[in-house]
């Protein structure tokens, strides 16, 4: 399933916690996947939680959905 729209820097306006330099990144490098997404420096998993939500970005991989091991949370 391919995203419906690009992304566009109005779609990224008020995303609490995205800098404005992720921002430019996501529109200009046009990720089509959360794991290409998360690949961007500054961009999170909340934030493509919501970009996915709106119908932005695709998870073929599942990475929002699987579970994380001790190495991805920081753990020991």
């Amino acid at each position: 399933m391919k995203p419906g729209r690009p992304i566009s820097a109005n779609a990224l306006r008020g995303q609490p916690g995205l800098s404005r330099a992720a921002c430019d990144r996501l529109v200009a490098v046009q990720p089509m996947t959360v794991l290409k997404a998360l690949g961007i420096r500054g961009v999170g998993r909340k934030t493509t939680k919501r970009l996915l939500a709106l119908g932005l970005l695709t998870d073929p991989e599942g990475v929002q959905t699987r579970v994380r091991t001790a190495e991805e949370l920081g753990g020991e």
